[in-house]
């Protein structure tokens, strides 16, 4: 179950993206709307990605280290959050 703080985080990020849409829709009509929607996909695809490789490097060196004896309990993996801009 995801936190309060990761979900404030989450709201915060939909509204700033329904934020930017709403502006390009007030600048640039349907075309500018189509454009930044085009753009806001590429950029929440990258991230998907970002976040399945940072997921298949986890599954790595967990494997590299059971292979080495040191089990689960013996170890600790910081994962720092990415840069929020791509």
């Amino acid at each position: 179950m995801p936190s309060e703080k990761e979900l404030n985080v989450n709201l915060l990020d939909k509204l700033d993206l329904l934020e930017r849409l709403e502006m390009a829709d007030s600048e640039g009509g349907y075309e500018k709307l189509k454009q930044q929607l085009a753009f806001e996909k590429k950029c929440i695809e990258r991230k998907l990605e970002l976040f399945r490789l940072c997921i298949f490097f986890i599954c790595i060196l967990k494997c590299q280290l059971l292979f080495l004896g040191l089990s689960s309990m013996n170890w600790i993996v910081y994962i720092q959050p990415c840069s929020k801009s791509l």
